[in-house]
């Protein structure tokens, strides 16, 4: 397939039928072709990626991938040679480069004879003529597992589009996020406004997920319109459990006896050692009798709350059995950052980041 046919892959994508798990792929232009490259959330959470080469679509490199997208672009499929023992013939980079820039309306539908050897067309008639050189048996691993032999031969891999969804000052959320689940580890969600219904929602589906909730999923849904202000106290306690989490999970908390020693030996204005360090740890956020002046002198401390929205979360046992929605919320951030706070007894939080996705 000529790169220009496989252009319209570029973009991102989530591969389905892999398991629970699925992956992030990005597919994008490199100087050689194009370039497939699993994105994995870095840990710990942040707004970054990692990429791990995945497939190529290089004439320059072999053409070890074929590529398929669908009339409508939602769906694609690639196909994988290369290590399965089947690999296409390599031609001359500048062949390469002639493939990249020769339109599919030029090129000759005659037989071999009619292409010159040495050329992208001639390689590629070539293979589809049965000249295909056998390579040595040997099992390819999935990236992801490298202790699962794949059985030998071509490998078709199926993959759907992934929206990319751009925020903007109405719809500030949207877009592709990493998650922390916590056990089940990082993952990516993409956060949608659906304005179906009696009311838009915000929702959020999994394109990587884990064995209770598997990627495709909804994970959990908001309203899109925040709760009024001033918050009511059951709103007023959420954002101050929010506030003593983030510093226990943090470990900042500090043993008042232990700071008793220090407390006369390093005093400003009147504030001792160990009441200065609870203004750090306190912050902004309004919760503790210290947080104002540790938010006026710039302190970093918990992120403080800007809204608040009513939601629902979805939560199953393993091989997604028995699913069920629970009461939750989603609680937005000054920094920008999002976490869903699931109800129900179930005390848990799932903390957001947005992806930066470099095309």
């Amino acid at each position: 397939m000529l790169l220009h046919e496989s252009a319209p892959v570029v973009g991102l994508w989530r591969l389905v039928g892999e398991g629970p798990r699925g992956s992030l792929i990005r597919f994008r232009w490199r100087p050689d072709g194009i370039e497939g490259a699993e994105l994995e959330p870095r840990t710990p959470l942040s707004d970054k990626a990692d990429a791990t080469t995945w497939a190529r679509v290089s004439p320059a490199r072999g053409l070890t991938t074929a590529v398929h997208v669908e009339p409508a672009g939602g769906a694609a499929t690639v196909t994988v040679y290369g290590e399965q023992g089947v690999r296409m013939h390599k031609c001359p980079s500048a062949a390469a480069a002639a493939a990249v820039a020769l339109p599919h309306s030029q090129a000759s539908p005659s037989p071999l004879g009619t292409s010159p050897k040495g050329s992208f067309e001639h390689e590629w008639l070539e293979f589809m003529a049965g000249n295909v050189a056998n390579r040595s048996k040997q099992r390819r691993r999935w990236q992801r597992s490298a202790a699962q032999a794949r059985s030998e031969g071509p490998t078709v891999f199926h993959l759907r589009r992934v929206p990319e969804l751009r925020p903007t000052s109405k719809h500030p959320h949207c877009g592709c996020w990493a998650a922390d689940y916590g056990p089940q580890g990082l993952e990516v969600l993409l956060l949608a406004y659906d304005f179906k219904g009696r009311a838009a929602q915000l929702v959020a589906t999994k394109v990587t997920g884990d064995e209770l909730v598997p990627a495709g999923q909804v994970s959990w849904r908001a309203a899109a319109a925040a709760l009024p202000t001033p918050w009511a106290a059951a709103e007023q306690e959420l954002v101050q459990q929010h506030e003593e989490r983030w510093l226990q999970e943090r470990e900042w908390w500090e043993d008042e006896e232990e700071d008793d020693g220090e407390e006369d030996e390093d005093e400003d204005d009147g504030v001792s050692a160990s009441a200065a360090d609870s203004l750090l740890l306190c912050g902004g956020g309004g919760a503790h009798p210290l947080a104002a002046a540790a938010g006026e002198a710039g302190a970093r401390g918990p992120p403080r709350v800007v809204a608040i929205h009513e939601g629902s979360g979805q939560v199953a046992g393993p091989g997604f059995a028995h699913p069920e929605w629970v009461q939750g919320c989603l609680l937005v951030f000054a920094t920008g950052g999002l976490a869903f706070v699931w109800g129900e007894g179930l005390n848990q939080v799932t903390e957001m980041r947005r992806l930066r996705v470099v095309h």
